[in-house]
This record gives C-alpha cells, sequence and structure tokens, in this order.
C-alpha cells in the first residue's frame, strides 16, 4: 500500500535532512537536559556556563525548526521545480537560519569558555580566557552586522536573486 508520507527520492533529499537534524536535536537536547540536571542535582545550583549552554541549546532547536521550514519550502528539490513563493519561503527561512546558527555557536563557545575559566585558577591563564571571551563576542557582533547587510533593503534574505 502507498504511503500518503513525504517520500524520500532522487528529486527530493530534503526528508533525510529532516530526519537527521531532528535526531540529532534530540540527542543535544537530551545531552544538555542531562549535564544540567546532574549539576543541580549533585550541586543545587547553577553556574554561567549551564545557562549558556541552555541558550545554546534553545537556539540550536530554533536552527533545526528553521531547517524543517526550509525541507517544506523545497530545500533537497530542484530550484526549477520549486514556486516562486516557496524560492521567497526557503530564503527568508535560510536568513534566519543563519542568524540562529551563529548564536547558538557563540553561545556553545561561552559555554565552554566559562567553564574553562572556572577551572583556571591562576590569573594570567583566566585573562587568556577573558580575551578570547571577549573576540567570541565581538565575532558575534561581526558576523551578525556581515549577514545583515549581505544584501540591500527592504528584502536582506533573498540572496539567490539577481540582484
Amino acid at each position: 500500500m502507498p504511503s500518503n508520507g513525504i517520500t524520500i527520492t532522487p528529486q527530493n533529499r530534503g526528508p533525510i535532512i529532516n530526519i537527521l537534524s531532528w535526531i540529532l536535536m534530540v540527542t543535544m537536547c537530551l545531552a544538555t537536559l542531562v549535564k544540567v540536571y546532574s549539576k543541580w542535582s549533585i550541586m543545587r545550583t547553577l553556574q554561567a556556563d549551564d545557562y549558556y549552554l541552555a541558550a545554546a541549546m534553545i537556539t540550536a532547536a530554533g536552527w533545526v525548526l528553521t531547517i524543517s521550514i526550509q525541507i517544506a519550502a523545497g530545500l533537497g528539490r530542484q530550484r526549477s521545480t520549486l514556486t516562486s513563493h516557496q524560492i521567497v519561503r526557503f530564503q527568508q527561512a535560510a536568513y534566519s537560519s543563519h542568524y540562529l546558527y551563529v548564536l547558538s555557536i557563540c553561545l556553545a563557545k561561552m559555554a565552554i569558555l566559562h567553564f574553562l575559566f572556572s577551572l583556571a585558577r591562576k590569573n594570567n591563564r583566566r585573562l587568556v580566557v577573558k580575551i578570547i571571551m571577549i573576540f567570541n563576542m565581538l565575532s558575534l557582533i561581526v558576523t551578525v552586522i556581515a549577514l545583515a547587510f549581505q544584501c540591500p533593503l527592504p528584502q536582506p534574505w533573498l540572496t539567490l536573486s539577481d540582484r
């Protein structure tokens, strides 16, 4: 009996991306929740690295949602088979996904750096970690500005147009 669901074909490979991204997102959420719960149950307190990690998890989950929107709008299919509405929807979701990806990576780096800062006992090591934290935040700002101005306003998400 044929299925009414979406099938994976050579013309539609989007479901592969969707399946893998959701499996990895569930794995990420479980790992994050286990880490945060373990720390809470042992120490009865959370530190900044836990909050950074939770924020990174939330933004990464948002990123996976935008990937799913891109797939619904045609990611994994030939561009010639898509309507103009699907292409615009795909570009809008891709534009949002870039911001969420960059933010989640920055937050994950901050979680690691804050953890390293808490491990460092010498002032010179703490200074190095602080400098890297500042560089991480500056790189986030520069990247967000670059993403914001990749295409002219009022529709900066139109990256596939001839402009």
